[in-house]
């Protein structure tokens, strides 16, 4: 094989971020030096071994990129064998990471394996930054053209989320109401405190870490609560519950006038309520609020 042949076989003009996930921890406030790794600490990762396969991780596609790195790093024909546990190679070979990770330049040999190893450990390296969320995962492999379409769809969602906000921020009502179906519960006072209700939209919209469980509201959520087409109708439900014309026992949304069963969640309660079929007891429910 020709050196050409090889470096088009094994190496890409890419470059791969390998970036730490952080995660919150209980007993590390916030940019503590040990959140994640104390500085001068370092992890290892090695090519994982089956004991299934009897053999090391499928670390090349194919016989031929296994030859091909072979030639790139100057190592002997089979030295990079993947079925002898004993193989001296993989004994010893290792990939070191601080706790700021490292930039892999996927053009240089060296840093082309380092890559395909680290991508090996599944139980301890995601293959992107979505799929980080897992237990266990400690470094994320980030390509810089996933990067620079994160960092575009991050702002096209601040952009969107700013102009809605923009036209909500004229109600202190509508401000008010977000808040609630954002489960913010603001006192019944802030709705006269335009300057508060801005403040707690705001914190929602720069959260832009997207929680796993949504206990974090989020400026995804925010969006989403402002363009629900269903937003007047939570209000009602809101509204009701508060004077007591709707309650929720057992987990299950009842209209107290006829003890009807209206759903389980807001969501479906909010559907009950806009069904054609019971078009009667939400007007019902509406004269009812006004009084």
């Amino acid at each position: 094989m020709s050196y050409e042949k090889a470096v088009s076989i094994a190496l890409k003009n890419e470059t791969i971020e390998v970036k730490p996930i952080v995660r919150d921890r209980p007993f590390f406030k916030k940019g503590h030096d040990g959140e994640f790794m104390y500085t001068g600490t370092t992890r290892t990762y090695q090519l994982p071994y089956s004991m299934n396969t009897r053999s090391y991780a499928k670390v090349f596609e194919t016989a031929e990129e296994q030859e091909a790195f072979e030639l790139l790093l100057d190592k002997p024909k089979g030295s990079l064998n993947i079925f002898s546990r004993e193989n001296p190679f993989w004994l010893k070979y290792k990939v070191e990471l601080t706790k700021d990770g490292k930039v892999l330049d996927l053009s240089m040999p060296g840093h082309a394996l380092e890559y395909k190893v680290l991508k090996a450990n599944t139980k301890r390296i995601a293959e992107n930054w979505h799929s980080r969320h897992r237990p266990g995962l400690e470094f994320a492999l980030v390509s810089a053209n996933q990067v620079q379409e994160d960092d575009a769809k991050k702002a096209r969602i601040s952009e969107k989320a700013m102009d809605l906000f923009t036209k909500i921020r004229k109600s202190n009502t509508k401000m008010y109401n977000v808040l609630r179906l954002l489960d913010k519960t603001p006192p019944k006072e802030a709705i006269d405190n335009t300057s508060f209700l801005k403040t707690e939209l705001l914190k929602v919209i720069d959260q832009k870490e997207i929680s796993r469980k949504g206990a974090i509201k989020n400026v995804l959520d925010f969006i989403n609560v402002v363009e629900d087409s269903m937003f007047e109708t939570k209000v009602l439900i809101y509204d009701a519950m508060d004077a007591n014309e709707i309650v929720l026992r057992n987990g299950l949304f009842k209209l107290v006038a006829t003890d009807a069963v209206m759903g389980n969640s807001i969501e479906q309660t909010a559907k009950w309520l806009d069904d054609l079929i019971n078009q009667e007891s939400k007007i019902i429910l509406q004269q009812r609020l006004k009084k």
